[in-house]
């Protein structure tokens, strides 16, 4: 049998390979056994990069990122540009000139360009890629990936992750500019695509009749075999209910039902139950405060578990587990069809899960058609309420739920089926001579 010939993989990417936010943990998974010399990125990513699967990395500067013609006379671009926020820092200005360049500019920022500088340039020469792989970004990234595969020319693969990176709806003075321009390049890169791939079923459906082209899916992946073993089977519940909410938040996703939930947690708390929520989220990546959410003493946020195994003693030590999605048509349009990463882990616990979201929504119709999770898809504080009282109460629903949870996990997420599978359609590409 003949080995395995890798090609050179080229990353792309705002969000590098790490062990924090929900891109760079799947990007690990996927990208796990690939010979290390046969990986680099270029990124700007401001979380600290992992060195376990990629150890080459060009971080972008001023040189290749910069603010549109004639803005980048303004300031040199730094890490997170885009904001408004980081446009009112870069120009020290007062707060009242701040919060007027805020209301005028609004989520779309200033619009950034990509550009292959020469430095740039070399190091990819000498690194001597066969496949670029990309999750797109902002516009100025969609630009650098263009420029990238037209002077190398080598294949090209578009990891879709988000509806809203995707189609990017904006506010502000740029938004309508914003949009148009980068519905231009997707247009561009996905004609130029040798594979697209999307982050679940539900999206490379609507992608298929989107853009009229093929589109295969890909999530993150987990050992089913290893840590089933962890997984819960105690479901008896004594004295106090222990609930858990594990990964980052969001405005944009779901960040205000998971203050919904603590509204409940409160409200069961004060009728004399004993709930306790924890919450264990990347501090590094909060992007609210804390206050937003600790709104009762058995209430209360911890760093995300650093460990794999402490991330399923956390859930194991559980008696629920929540899945928030935000209500709200921005957030909507931004994550309806994408896949949060913990799913595989929270279906592998066992732990029950409850499903706070909307319909139409990728995640809340996974949970759905599989079964796995009970679903509350109206926001309502009520129905939330009796939907955590019935689980709380229901000992049987517990036990059926962990059941069909377990069987999704490996059925779909196992990843000697699906690292394999992602990792042979990226080989398939390399060119032999």
């Amino acid at each position: 049998m003949y080995p395995v010939e890798y090609p050179r993989v080229l990353f792309i990417t705002p969000c590098s390979f790490n062990h924090l936010t929900g891109g760079g943990i799947t990007f690990s998974n996927l990208f796990r056994g690939w010979p290390s010399d046969k990986l680099a990125t270029i990124t700007d990513d401001p979380v600290p990069v992992s060195l376990d699967v990629c150890q080459k990395y060009f971080f972008l500067t001023h040189r290749e990122r910069a603010y549109v013609k004639p803005l980048h006379l303004l300031k040199r671009m730094r890490s997170g540009m885009g904001s408004s926020q980081a446009f009112a820092d870069s120009q020290q200005v007062p707060h009242l000139l701040f919060r007027m360049a805020k209301y005028i500019i609004g989520d779309a920022g200033i619009p950034d360009r990509g550009i292959l500088s020469p430095e740039l340039f070399r190091w990819i020469k000498e690194y001597n890629p066969e496949v670029i792989y990309t999750i797109l970004g902002t516009k100025g990234y969609t630009e650098l990936v263009d420029q990238v595969q037209t002077a190398f020319n080598i294949p090209l693969v578009i990891h879709l992750m988000d509806d809203g990176v995707t189609d990017p709806q904006k506010k502000g003075f740029f938004g309508g500019y914003l949009q148009k321009t980068y519905a231009a390049n997707m247009k561009r890169l996905m004609r130029k695509a040798s594979l697209r791939i999307a982050i679940c079923e539900m999206m490379a459906e609507e992608y298929r009749e989107r853009y009229n082209m093929d589109f295969v899916h890909f999530q993150n992946t987990i050992d089913v075999g290893r840590w089933e073993a962890y997984a819960k089977k105690d479901f008896q519940i004594v004295k106090a209910v222990r609930i858990a909410y594990i990964g980052s938040i969001f405005p944009y996703a779901q960040m205000q039902s998971l203050i919904d939930v603590c509204m409940v947690v409160k409200r069961l708390n004060d009728q004399g139950s004993t709930i306790l929520f924890d919450i264990h989220t990347p501090k590094e990546t909060l992007l609210v405060s804390p206050s937003a959410f600790e709104i009762h003493p058995y209430i209360n946020i911890h760093d995300a578990p650093v460990t794999d195994k402490d991330f399923f003693m956390t859930m194991n030590n559980s008696d629920l587990l929540v899945l928030p999605v935000n209500f709200d048509t921005s957030s909507i349009q931004f994550i309806r069809l994408s896949m949060p990463t913990k799913i595989p882990a929270y279906l592998t616990s066992g732990t029950p899960i409850l499903v706070y979201g909307p319909k139409n929504v990728a995640q809340v119709e996974y949970a759905r058609d599989a079964r796995w999770g009970y679903i509350v898809d109206e926001r309502s504080l009520d129905h939330l309420k009796r939907g955590l009282s019935e689980l709380i109460d229901n000992g049987e629903l517990r036990v059926r739920l962990s059941l069909r949870a377990r069987q999704a996990a490996k059925k779909n997420h196992d990843d000697q089926m699906v690292r394999t599978n992602f990792q042979k359609a990226l080989i398939a590409l390399r060119k032999y001579e």
